[in-house]
């Protein structure tokens, strides 16, 4: 773990173990997995570890007692190269069925399956901030990923990277209200910015009649939507 008071080993005999950093004395025999474990690693503040096997599942246990916390399904092969982002809220693992998956370190769910290679994963990585993953594969090639903590952040950065909003037809068309949200007249970022002058809209609201029809509504009026953007 991140002192060294403790040290856990993963092991073909299907468990892994427990032992005290300075004397090598056994603390503890994790037990759970049903074939051969791939791998075993500490949260940077040593008060959980994760188990991989070739059962197809990882395992989340306390740091303290190894006793199991949860059991990490979904892989549908040897899962291998467990490891926690540095505050210990995520858990990244990668399996020969040619995914990583990402986990909640708390509960252990999964968060999301990082799909894209055509052959098996073997290694997994957060970086220092875990803000990225990268993964190695059995199809020679290493691909990055970007996590997002929460699903407003994902959102936020969807906003910003797309390059246009849906026309006022096509938010009909999937049963959306008419009228654009803020963000797409003003830009994002600027969602509370009152001067006109500082908007910098997407396409197709970055119009003065979308403008004007955005300060009218801020005023208190009820205008009509604008009938000049082509839709």
């Amino acid at each position: 773990n991140g002192d060294g008071s403790r040290i856990v080993t993963a092991s073909a005999d299907g468990t892994a173990r427990l032992w005290d950093g300075e004397s090598g004395q056994e603390i503890a025999v994790l037990k759970g997995h049903t074939d051969s474990l791939s791998s075993a690693a500490f949260n940077s503040d040593g008060s959980r570890i994760v188990t991989a096997s070739w059962d197809n599942t990882a395992r989340l246990r306390d740091g303290e007692s190894g006793q199991e916390i949860a059991v990490l399904k979904g892989h549908e092969h040897i899962v291998s190269s467990p490891a926690f982002n540095g505050d210990g809220s995520r858990i990244v693992t990668a399996s020969a069925d040619g995914t990583a998956r990402l986990w909640d370190g708390e509960s252990g769910q999964e968060i999301a399956v990082l799909k894209g290679h055509t052959d098996s994963v073997w290694s997994a990585a957060f970086n220092g901030d875990g803000s990225r993953i990268v993964t190695a594969s059995a199809d020679n090639t290493a691909q990055l990923w970007r996590v997002f903590r929460t699903t407003q952040r994902l959102i936020d950065r969807a906003k910003a990277v797309v390059p246009r909003c849906l026309t006022v037809n096509q938010r009909r068309e999937f049963s959306l209200a008419p009228g654009p949200p803020r963000w797409c007249i003003t830009g994002v970022g600027r969602e509370k910015e009152s001067d006109p002058n500082y908007w910098r809209g997407k396409w197709p609201y970055d119009t003065p009649e979308w403008k004007g029809w955005l300060a009218a509504r801020d005023r208190g009026e009820n205008p009509p939507l604008p009938g000049t953007v082509k839709q």
